[in-house]
């Protein structure tokens, strides 16, 4: 099967936060978060990536005695 040449100007690339609460999918543009919104964000997304690395937080190491 052939394929057409890819044109970039043909492609819309958005992202978005999607949360659900009660249930309900929301959704809202990245540019709509306000600074402070964005910064949670990334605290939270790098303590998850962390996590799943395997490394454990100086504050759960504290509260189960390790």
């Amino acid at each position: 099967m052939a394929r057409g040449k890819f044109n970039p100007d043909e492609w819309t690339i958005r992202a978005i936060g999607v949360w659900y609460e009660n249930g309900v999918r929301h959704e809202k543009n990245l540019e709509d978060f306000t600074k402070e919104e964005l910064q949670e964000i990334s605290r939270r997304k790098n303590r998850e990536a962390l996590k799943a690395a395997g490394y454990i937080p100086v504050s759960e190491v504290e509260a189960v005695g390790i």
